[in-house]
């Protein structure tokens, strides 16, 4: 056991050390937690992860990957915006339906990147085929509320009606996608193949999630009693939304993931009197153990030499903005956003970043998809946050520049400009 705590503590510490320097290039330093765990794991000197069974046991370390699991999804449901900034919920709307939309083409083209002899997990069976499908077309479409967030702050646009409008959107769409997932496990255990079995637990998800934020709403509405009532009513709310997330962990259609991301939601709507101290320990367990631990145990669990498929890293990275970016940038377009606003808008919208890692890393785990195609979803979650981020900041200099300090102003629908006119 002290061996085993020796090897996770110089795996903690490796990975504060190059997330420091990636994150100095101006790269996610999610991309240093992962080195690290490639470096200690099984790529590299082999001293971390499932395959020491000799320092813990496998179901230890997966305890240990489910442990960071939930602070990351408890950090993601905490970075999700509690009121957005200037923006329009129909601008929302149409973006985040946009963003959904692209799961039809990519559902249908995605036998264009499946090949048997790269991953051959997704050719298992008709049903592991729609599960495999299934999965890539959600990793198109998914998005990354804590990496926008990083990214926005970085560019300076997150207190803006863009910011908020990106930031509103991608949370939307990653609740439905995470919504969709629980119904791809049960496809790809054969538990569920007609539709109305597989409409019931996005449906349940659905219902669980809004469950969590009327409590919150409850605990925010409790504002104007008295301090003693309200105090009291914080912590009994804060309780039954622990219960209700601990019990959905238990029932597996939702599981760690979900019940966790919903709590982290609960927390960011509420308002809770924690002293300074206490935040400040949380974060720091959150942001420099526990999410690190996950990332790194993931690249520990990877063998590089065997998993790399340059075709399929970079059909898939390709292959899925293809899809994504002229949607986003004809949703944008027909809002009202012009040219450089409406790519601005694709080039949020199309990162991945941790959400995209979470979601193969997940699909991994219960065998819908193979670990060529995982570290294909890895890459194109980075490289997607990275292009975004620099694509955003040349596009903020341009418009400054070029005296178009509107470029990141939330576009109004028409019969939003139409009643503003008549209001004038």
């Amino acid at each position: 056991m002290v061996f085993a705590f020796g090897a996770i503590l110089v795996l903690l510490l490796l990975c504060d050390l190059l997330g420091r320097v990636i994150a100095r290039l101006g790269l996610p330093d999610l991309i240093g937690f992962l080195a690290a765990g490639c470096v200690l794991g099984a790529s590299g000197l082999g001293l971390v992860g499932p395959e020491r069974t000799d320092l813990l046991s496998v179901e230890t370390w997966r305890s240990l990957g489910d442990l960071g699991l939930a602070a990351l999804m408890i950090s993601a449901g905490l970075s999700m915006p509690v009121q957005v900034t200037g923006a329009s919920w129909r601008v929302i709307g149409c973006l985040s339906l946009a963003i959904l939309l692209c799961l039809v083409p990519a559902f249908l083209t995605a036998p264009l990147l499946m090949s048997p002899g790269i991953d051959p997990v997704g050719a298992a069976s008709p049903a592991a085929t729609l599960a495999y499908r299934g999965t890539v077309a959600l990793a198109v479409a998914v998005t990354s509320v804590p990496f926008l967030t990083r990214i926005l702050t970085n560019v300076s646009l997150l207190e803006t009606p863009f910011g908020g409008a990106v930031l509103a959107s991608a949370c939307v769409v990653d609740i439905a996608v995470w919504s969709l997932f629980p119904a791809l496990v049960d496809i790809r255990n054969g538990e569920a193949l007609d539709l109305a079995g597989l409409a019931v637990k996005p449906i349940m998800v659905i219902a669980f999630m809004a469950g969590v934020v009327a409590l919150a709403a409850l605990q925010r509405g409790g504002e104007k009693d008295r301090a003693g009532n309200r105090a009291l009513r914080s912590n009994l709310l804060l309780l039954v939304a622990a219960m209700l997330c601990l019990a959905a962990a238990l029932w597996s259609g939702v599981g760690t993931m979900l019940a966790s991301l919903a709590f982290g939601i609960f927390l960011s709507r509420g308002r809770f009197t924690v002293g300074a101290p206490a935040r400040a320990a949380a974060k720091g367990l959150l942001n420099r153990v526990l999410i690190p631990l996950y990332f790194a145990l993931v690249g520990a669990g990877l063998s590089l030499d065997q998993l790399v498929a340059p075709g399929l890293i970079l059909g898939f990275l390709l292959w899925s903005s293809a899809i994504k970016m002229p949607i986003v940038f004809a949703a944008a377009a027909g809002i009202g956003a012009s040219a450089p606003g409406s790519l601005s808008y694709a080039l949020a919208l199309n990162t991945r970043g941790g959400p995209g890692i979470v979601l193969g890393s997940l699909a991994l785990h219960v065998g819908i998809i193979g670990a060529p195609t995982f570290l294909a979803l890895l890459v194109a979650s980075v490289v997607t946050a990275a292009v975004a981020q620099a694509g955003l900041a040349g596009l903020k200099r341009a418009s400054v520049r070029g005296g178009t300090p509107a470029l990141f102003e939330l576009p109004q629908v028409p019969a939003e400009r139409a009643l503003g006119e008549g209001l004038r």
